[in-house]
């Protein structure tokens, strides 16, 4: 039901959630050569332009869980407890994903000749977890009404 203003929140989470696999999150840049490296969800595009999957496959994982169970989310409008737990899933699966990118940023200061530096994307799954939160809200929100007026009957 695309009238709800959950729904709305839930497509807008899935739309940020394509845009922040497609654009890079953060780059590496090395201490004695100007090269850098660009990180994106999908993987690594060096300075030469090859792109190179591995290191940031669980960003990807993430971001894909996450996408699927936040599209999964808007058709179950009509068992509402379920969205909610969808929800509240997909906040922890935020959580997760800026504890992994930094942790690869950790990593790239401590045990590499590299300097990581966030890009602005970086700061997407952030906003992802506040739409998520405000969806669950809506949601409650929806369940509260439909308990009330139950109680009314």
């Amino acid at each position: 039901m695309i009238q709800r203003k959950q729904t709305l929140y839930l497509l807008l989470a899935a739309v940020l959630t394509i845009v922040v696999m497609v654009l890079p999150i953060g780059r590496f840049e090395a201490a004695t050569m100007g090269d850098s490296v660009q990180l994106y969800a999908l993987g690594l595009v060096g300075a030469s332009g090859a792109f190179v999957l591995g290191i940031p496959s669980f960003l990807l994982a993430i971001s894909v869980f996450t996408l699927c169970v936040g599209l999964y989310c808007i058709f179950q409008y009509k068992n509402r407890k379920l969205q909610m737990r969808l929800c509240v899933l997909n906040m922890y699966g935020m959580a997760l994903w800026n504890a992994c990118f930094y942790y690869v940023g950790y990593v790239a200061d401590t045990h590499t000749g590299t300097t990581f530096r966030p890009e602005l994307m970086a700061v997407c799954p952030a906003i992802l977890a506040i739409l998520y939160f405000m969806a669950w809200r809506g949601i409650k929100a929806d369940e509260e009404l439909i308990r009330s007026t139950d109680r009314i009957r």
